[in-house]
């Protein structure tokens, strides 16, 4: 899932390991996104603020870390070490506490910002006993709870609703057949229903599941033309389906953190490292109006926060340089270079 709430993976992807979270609680909210660079022997997490450019310190590790995780709130950031799965207090560095009952399969599932609680894949051993849960940790990550329903755990993807009351998953029906999206109610710890995605949209069209956000569903379909694919937002809340968008070339699709836009960045699997061409349009998540189309360097990744603003950063690996666009309605741009500088000892 490209997730993301506030912090948000869009389409990042790569062997520099990348977190992005929208934190707040400063005097303006910024974008933030954690990074850690290094070798075997040393590594050090860096958090580098988009909109200044600004490069700060965290903390550093002996040892290569694993795919870094936050909150909203900057609270906590999550990563594996070893055979070890560790939280660290953002607020006080110093100390890294290893999150309980997680072992080296552990990874955050979701993280509910507003009511402070984040769901971790805690499925482990204890002793000849294999147990599979999700844990469901408060923001002291104190456990407060767990899911256990098999449906639920078994998913690769879960997000949950705008207002934080159910976590969606998807998953597939193995005895009718079909991809399905499902919703589990943390009061009454249930399934509470699951929609069959060829009922979405145009029924009986096969569809998959391609992301979600804020309790919001997309999903893809193959369109009238060649290489043609159409894309349909669902809220399962009050039933609406966005107006569809097509767009007519192989692309890498998602929505952005706050559900708001629809981002269509273009790829050309023939080119390898340069799959990404750097084209990327961004549409209205639910009219389907082209707002804008993006020129980056090719070789990169789009991301979103989930801040109020229109904009869309990208990431281009191989020379670590960092692109952002506004992307309001308007004519076709250019991204502009982000310059990054490292932060002195009084920053």
């Amino acid at each position: 899932m490209n997730y993301q709430t506030r912090w948000r993976f869009s389409l990042m992807k790569g062997s520099i390991l990348f977190l992005l979270a929208f934190v707040a609680g400063e005097s303006e909210a910024q974008p933030f996104v954690y990074c850690a660079h290094g070798n075997d022997n040393l590594t050090e997490i860096i958090r580098l603020n988009l909109r200044t450019g600004l490069q700060k310190h965290v903390k550093w590790e002996r040892s290569p870390v694993g795919e870094l995780t936050s909150d909203p709130a900057g609270r906590w950031l999550f990563y594996p070490l070893g055979t070890n799965f560790y939280a660290v207090n953002l607020a006080d560095t110093v100390d890294s506490g290893s999150v309980p009952f997680c072992t080296d399969r552990a990874r955050v599932v979701a993280i509910l910002p507003h009511t402070g609680r984040y769901i971790i894949d805690g499925s482990g051993s204890d002793g000849d006993i294999f147990h599979q849960r999700f844990v469901i940790y408060d923001k002291t990550l104190s456990e407060v709870g767990s899911i256990v329903d098999k449906d639920v755990i078994k998913t690769d993807v879960a997000f949950p609703t705008a207002n934080e009351g159910m976590l969606l998953f998807s998953g597939y029906d193995s005895v009718g057949g079909g991809n399905y999206i499902g919703a589990y109610e943390f009061d009454n710890r249930l399934v509470e229903w699951k929609r069959m995605l060829a009922d979405i949209g145009p029924i009986g069209v096969p569809k998959k599941f391609v992301d979600g956000e804020k309790g919001r569903i997309l999903v893809a379909y193959h369109g009238k033309k060649k290489r043609s694919t159409v894309y349909q937002v669902y809220d399962p809340s009050d039933g609406s389906l966005s107006v569809p968008v097509t767009v007519p070339w192989k692309a890498d699709v998602a929505l952005s953190a706050n559900a708001r836009l629809l981002i269509a960045q273009k790829v050309d699997a023939h080119q390898g490292p340069l799959r990404n061409t750097g084209h990327v349009r961004v549409y209205d998540a639910m009219s389907g109006k082209l707002l804008r189309k993006v020129a980056f360097p090719p070789g990169g990744d789009a991301c979103t926060f989930t801040s109020g603003s229109r904009r869309v950063y990208y990431h281009v690996k191989a020379t670590d340089a960092w692109f952002s666009a506004t992307v309001t309605q308007g004519r076709a741009i250019k991204g502009d270079a982000i310059v990054v500088r490292r932060a002195g000892r009084t920053e």
